[in-house]
């Protein structure tokens, strides 16, 4: 047994106050065991001052010398009953009771809810106060925060871009999940949180803002005209630098948040042997793995896409962008497109340049000009209240609109407009800041600034120092504005503006790396648990392989076009497919590839029978196995439409022969679509109802002869090898002498028994002359007669000559 006696000393001189010299507080401890016992004793709050400590037994010592009961005062110590420093951040307290010998501090953890955040909306008005692992809000804790942040002032705070980045880590589901156990700057922290949701801090003067990276479309324009000469470079990262394994941690909230890693390896690297280049990134702020597998995958498209780094220098006036915004760059050093400045003469639809630009046959060309601005809608304000503004709805303005600064007609305000909602009645503009001159009835244009238009260019095979554009521009451009020209796959190269450099009044060096919306794509394999080596070289299968054709094709189509078709979903990062062929039985063969489409054409003769097989690829080139493609098979079986007939048949009989001849005539149809030549059949309905052919004629007409007396039909039909038209028909009349046409000249008149009408002779100048150098004359005598051709065999001219 033995006792403990806590009892305060008076008299200090060091101290004013004088402490009670009773305070006291006694402990008996009493116990029995085989091993060494370790107590420890608390007292109540004591108030400040210097006590000592006694310790005394209550029972006498044993003699035994292996009986152990020595009493032994190991340590007095104060405990700290103040507030720890980091007000307002969570705290673990513990009592543990020991029952042996520490050796070690033990390490505890315990999981916390997060913090309860400010929230603010696009003015940067307090909203609501609550849990929140938004990072936008955790940002602004660090920055604005009393207790835990750096105590920035609200009015260096750019409020619509925070607000619009709480957006976007509400709508993505983005937010940070980690702890500071370390001390650390504000710069750092801030970097670290807003890193889980794709964005950096960004200072402007004393104000923050934030940069957001995401898909986003370019929002300046650098070209020959606005980059310093002798100033561009071009940096490309080297095929050894670039990763080929990847390491992302992260914090699993599902195991106690322990650390954990997922692991990438490139295929490739291991099937030739690379030298191992490992990236490894720590996730800090992410406890979820799908989380880091998408961050994974974002690590890898950036190390495979983004290869290519351009820096400048630029005049100040010339620099309309910051820190994480995308602009469009082109100098004649990279082979793409060209790019320089309008002169003057340029309109809306044609546009002259300072260089002269080349286009070549079969290509197709734009050009993209920069304009400072372009008012997209004018209204006359309905109502406001603050800093909304209402006017009547108005198709041409969408919540998509980039509209940026809302100006008075009368130019008495120019203010920045934050954002655009739509209604049915009223469209309500949000502008930044309230003026007393906005007013309602006032008429307002709402504009979008530094605008990039691009338009398909008129191909003119050549050289030239102009360009005529199939849509007009807005406006015509002014003097010296930049452009890009250039084949309408080529001319957008964006690239994202990393750095700002350099001092002075005229000029900044400014830093891109490469855009690519592939850095955004979805993942192409899903990686199920981590420390795994994921391959993603396989490419899954297109589905719902089809092929259709025109059954109803025109009649001078000896072709067929054919088009395959299938659905790409579910194969990650499509870029095509090859298409193969077996025709008619024969041998599986390459026919063609199909770029970023799911489609492919083909032409086939009518009752080909096809098979097609579609192997897929994606943007990396790796392809499905080509054995076990999907495949369709088929025949072509086409219905040929009809030609247009021929018209105004008509038959021309030359008369008064032993056997009738004549000339076959017809009109062309007006359609000659596929017509390629004309069939012509007569016959004698006397002889019966079979059709003699006349053959094929490539020109409206056909002689006809060996005809005997009698009516005649004839007809006539447009052809080609696949179709033909309905026949086109006429009936003539042929009259033949039979036997001898001298011998029965004379004789009677048997054709009918009518009697033979007489020619007419009595026309002015009837008989005509013309005489011939050897004294010798040529006559013509001329008549008229009005009967039927089929009644007589001919006329009977009898002349007579006289000296005088």
């Amino acid at each position: 047994g033995s006792q403990v006696a806590v009892r305060a000393l008076n008299g200090e001189i060091e101290y004013v106050t004088a402490y009670p010299s009773t305070a006291s507080d006694s402990f008996t401890v009493t116990d029995s065991r085989a091993k060494q016992l370790r107590r420890s004793f608390e007292s109540g709050a004591l108030t400040p001052g210097f006590y000592e400590v006694q310790v005394r037994r209550t029972t006498p010592t044993s003699a035994d010398q292996y009986q152990l009961d020595e009493v032994w005062l190991t340590d007095v110590a104060e405990i700290n009953s103040q507030q720890v420093a980091m007000i307002g951040t969570a705290n673990l307290s513990l009592r543990v009771k020991l029952s042996e010998q520490l050796n070690a501090i033990p390490t505890m953890t315990g999981r916390v809810r997060g913090s309860i955040l400010q929230q603010y909306d696009m003015y940067g008005v307090p909203t609501v106060r609550e849990w929140s692992a938004n990072c936008a809000w955790v940002g602004l804790d660090i920055l604005l925060g009393e207790q835990r942040g750096s105590g920035l002032s609200p009015a260096y705070i750019d409020w619509p871009a925070w607000y619009e980045f709480s957006e976007h880590c509400r709508i993505n589901n983005l937010g940070f999940n980690g702890v500071f156990e370390q001390g650390t700057n504000v710069g750092d922290a801030l970097q670290t949180v807003l890193r889980c949701a794709h964005a950096a801090p960004v200072p402007r003067g004393r104000t923050m803002s934030v940069a957001i990276d995401r898909l986003r479309d370019p929002v300046a324009f650098f070209g020959q005209g606005s980059i310093n000469k002798g100033t561009f470079e071009i940096n490309y990262m080297p095929v050894t630098d670039r990763a080929n394994e990847y390491n992302i941690s992260y914090y699993d909230k599902n195991d106690r948040n322990k650390e954990k890693t997922i692991r990438y390896v490139d295929p490739k690297a291991v099937l030739f042997n690379e030298t191992p280049r490992a990236a490894s990134v720590s996730l800090i702020g992410i406890d979820n793995i799908q989380q880091a597998r998408a961050e994974l995958w974002r690590s890898i498209y950036s190390n495979r896409l983004l290869i290519r780094s351009i820096a400048f220098e630029a005049n100040l006036e010339a620099i309309n962008m910051t820190i994480g915004e995308n602009a469009l760059i082109q100098h004649n050093q990279m082979e793409w497109a060209d790019s320089g400045r309008t002169i003057s003469g340029s309109t809306a639809s044609r546009i002259i340049l300072d260089q002269p630009i080349t286009m070549a046959a079969g290509k197709s060309y734009a050009l993209l000009l920069h304009y400072d601005a372009i008012a997209r809608v004018t209204a006359n304000i309905s109502d406001t209240a603050g800093t909304a503004i209402m006017i009547p709805t108005n198709a041409a303005l969408t919540e998509s609109t980039r509209v940026t600064r809302m100006v008075a007609a009368t130019g008495a305000f120019d203010v920045e407009i934050l954002s655009v909602t739509k209604g049915n009645t009223y469209d309500t503009i949000r502008i930044a800041e309230a003026n007393a001159l906005i007013q309602v009835g006032r008429t307002v244009s709402l504009w979008d600034t530094d605008v990039l238009e691009e338009r398909a260019v008129t191909l003119a095979v050549g050289t030239q120092s102009f360009v005529n554009l199939e849509t007009p521009m807005h406006a015509a451009p002014d003097v010296m504005r930049n452009f890009t020209f250039g084949e309408v796959l080529l001319v957008r190269k964006p690239y994202t503006l990393i750095g700002v450099t350099g001092n002075g009044v005229e000029k900044r060096k400014l830093s891109f790396v490469e855009y690519h919306e592939g850095i955004y794509a979805p993942a192409e394999v899903e990686i199920p648990t981590p420390i795994a080596a994921i391959s993603d070289r396989d490419v899954a299968h297109v589905q719902t392989v089809l092929f259709d054709y025109e059954r109803l094709v025109a009649a001078n189509r000896k072709l067929i076009s054919v088009r395959v078709h299938w659905s790409a979903a579910g194969i990650r990062n499509y870029a095509g497919a090859d298409i193969y062929m077996a025709l008619n039985g024969s041998a599986m063969r390459a026919i063609g590839s199909a770029l970023n489409v799911t489609e492919f054409l083909v032409t086939l003769n009518d009752g080909d029978v096809p098979e097609f097989r579609v192997v897929a690829y994606n943007q990396r080139g790796d392809r499905a196995q080509l054995g076990t493609a999907p495949s369709v098979r088929g025949t072509i079986s086409v219905v040929y439409a009809t030609l247009s007939a021929p018209t105004a048949v008509t038959g021309v009989v030359a008369n008064f022969q032993v056997e009738g001849s004549g000339l076959i005539h017809w009109t062309p149809p007006s359609d000659m679509t596929g017509v390629e030549d004309y069939e012509v059949q007569y016959r004698r309905p006397a002889d019966g109802d079979a059709w003699t052919s006349l053959g094929y004629h490539a020109v409206p007409s056909c002689p006809i002869t060996a005809l005997q007396t009698g009516s005649y039909e004839v007809q006539v039909r447009s052809n080609n090898p696949t179709s033909w038209s309905p026949w086109a028909s006429a009936s003539f009349v042929v009259a033949v002498t039979p036997g001898s046409l001298l011998a029965n000249f004379l004789s009677s008149n048997d054709r009918n028994a009518d009697a033979i009408t007489a020619p007419t002779t009595n026309i002015t100048n009837d008989i005509q002359s013309v005489l011939n150098t050897d004294g010798s004359a040529d006559v013509s005598f001329q008549w008229t007669w009005g009967g039927d051709e089929s009644t007589i065999d001919g006329f009977e001219v009898i002349y007579s000559a006289s000296t005088s």
